[in-house]
């Protein structure tokens, strides 16, 4: 496999800046302001309702994202408020589905107000039914519009705030506007309101408006980061601030209880995508209700020491249903890949449907795929419910935005909604492979061509160096992944094998711990060399006081 350089970037600071746009003086501190077309007429149409008693509803979303929508909502807002007319809830994965439905709508008959948070913009018929039944309704989403007959059909609330469709600014400090930026996730979108309904609250003090919005840069920050938007502009400010809050100790007492079971002294963003979210998703993912419970141990002060042991329950309780759905993915991704490949594997779009799981883990195994084949994948699973109809959720490669797809085929599916990188989508079964051909016949082939791309070169003994400026341009994820480095002439020891089947395989030296996951077979492969080149990241990690710097291997092979 060729080894090839993105750029001729000599330092990380080059790279990041290159990956963001934004200048140096911006990455060290963003001092631009962003405005967001929606959030005070949001704001002021919420407040007006609350001035009356209005019943309020809050529909969040499920996933990572709408859980802390919930949060943010729920702990920031109606807990210090004391708005005791209000419901904030996600909804069952199975027995509701994804987004707000007419016959969630019914339920509901009475409420004044509707608020949609991260869903909404795509519910044409459910936001009529709501204003037909009296509601004003309020959308904080951040997902793509329905398109019909290739128009663009946006639904009849009182106010949207989708900054893909209504708009984001970059403002500097006079008040011009000097860019755009319209990439928020819906918990992003979810602080902006709450800081704005906070700011019309006179009888709240400043310092305490301000502890809230640290607390709601938590929840954003989850989001953020769980969502995989690109951390550049507003979404990498929240989330420097998020972990600063972090690592200062700050938040909920069920927070800091899963951060320590976690053992995440100095919390990044890689440890959120990898180890936070998955948990927060996990809850949600599996059990109906279990997208509220996740979100109310977020919003849990255990102050007795009762309450504290419950609180730990359950947080240990999270943590074993993320390892149920980590084994129930990986049972799953073996299935999909063995049908895909026997079946020829050369499809652009791989659609498949595995009726040995469950659809609330679909979207895992479909981004394994991606991950795998380098293509946009649509994995389906039973619905639940005896009436023909599958449920599936798709991810994306950069350059082939998915929901577009779904758009152009859309007489195949029952529902679907989504973004460029990311649907959910049903159809009945007996559409599944008409739907498949179709979908295909419209997919670009990307070439994936058999190379790996790196960013930097360093010598091994400069790796800490390094490491140290690396760490100087946290936040790294979608936009801003970390650097890879090829590391050139690098003396192994001898091989530590891991894993349930000995199939991770560790150089313990010195300097640093050198991890290839999945890696002894291919480490075998090469001979088992000991004088190597690598392609790796590098990161610090932390396990009960003792900081060590990680190399995890990309690629490998004999030094020349």
């Amino acid at each position: 496999m060729k080894w090839l350089r993105k750029g001729a970037y000599n330092t990380v600071k080059e790279l990041v800046q290159a990956n963001t746009g934004m200048s140096a003086n911006d990455l060290a501190y963003d001092a631009r302001r962003y405005h967001y077309p929606g959030i005070k007429e949001a704001a002021e149409l919420f407040m007006d309702h609350i001035k009356h008693g209005s019943k309020i509803l809050v529909w969040c979303d499920y996933d990572t994202d709408g859980v802390d929508c919930k949060f943010i909502m729920s702990y920031t807002l109606a807990r210090p408020m004391k708005i005791r007319n209000i419901e904030i809830l996600c909804p069952g994965r199975y027995s509701d589905g994804y987004g707000i439905k007419p016959s969630i709508v019914e339920q509901f008959a009475g409420t004044d107000l509707l608020v949609l948070c991260d869903n909404g913009i795509a519910a044409i018929e459910a936001v009529d039914l709501a204003r037909e039944m009296g509601m004003d309704v309020i959308i904080l989403d951040h997902h793509d519009p329905r398109v019909i007959e290739g128009q663009v059909v946006m639904p009849n609330a009182n106010v949207i705030v989708d900054p893909h469709l209504t708009g984001g600014y970059i403002m500097d400090g006079a008040g011009n506007q000097i860019g755009e930026f319209r990439d928020l996730c819906g918990a992003g979108i979810t602080w902006y309101f709450t800081h704005e309904v906070r700011s019309m609250c006179d009888w709240m003090s400043d310092k305490q408006k301000w502890y809230l919005d640290q607390i709601a840069y938590i929840g954003a920050t989850f989001g953020t980061v769980g969502d995989v938007v690109d951390l550049k502009d507003d979404n990498r400010r929240i989330v420097k601030q998020g972990l600063t809050n972090l690592n200062k100790g700050m938040g909920t007492s069920g927070i800091r209880q899963l951060m320590y079971k976690l053992y995440l002294n100095n919390v990044s963003s890689m440890d959120i995508g990898f180890l936070i979210s998955p948990i927060i998703n996990a809850s949600g993912r599996l059990e109906d209700t279990g997208a509220n419970r996740i979100a109310a141990l977020l919003c849990t002060d255990a102050n007795d020491e009762g309450a504290k042991k419950a609180l730990y329950a359950e947080v240990d309780r999270a943590i074993d249903v993320n390892k149920k759905r980590k084994a129930m993915t990986k049972e799953s991704v073996e299935r999909v890949v063995e049908n895909y490949e026997a079946n020829g594997g050369n499809d652009p779009f791989i659609v498949c449907y595995d009726e040995y799981t469950v659809s609330g883990i679909v979207g895992l195994v479909a981004s394994k795929l991606v991950n795998r084949y380098h293509r946009p994948a649509l994995v389906f699973a039973p619905s639940g419910k005896d009436d023909g109809v599958i449920k599936g959720s798709g991810r994306s490669v950069e350059g082939i935005g998915i929901k577009g797809l779904l758009d152009q085929v859309q007489q195949y599916l029952t529902t679907y909604g989504g973004h460029p990188m990311a649907c959910g989508a049903s159809l009945l079964i007996d559409n599944l492979d008409v739907f498949g051909d179709a979908v295909n016949a419209i997919t670009p082939v990307l070439d994936t061509s058999d190379a790996i791309m790196y960013d930097l070169e360093c010598a091994y003994t400069e790796a800490a160096t390094k490491l140290a400026e690396q760490e100087q341009f946290e936040p790294y994820g979608a936009g801003n992944p970390q650097p890879v480095y090829r590391i050139n002439g690098v003396e192994l020891c001898e091989p530590e094998y891991m894993g349930g089947n000995s199939q991770h395989v560790k150089f313990q030296t010195k300097d640093a711990d050198i991890l290839w996951f999945d890696g002894r077979k291919a480490y075998e492969d090469l001979g088992s060399p000991k004088m190597v080149d690598m392609l790796v990241t590098m990161s610090y990690h932390e396990f009960k006081d003792q900081v060590t710097v990680q190399m995890q291997v990309i690629d490998m092979k004999p030094a020349d």
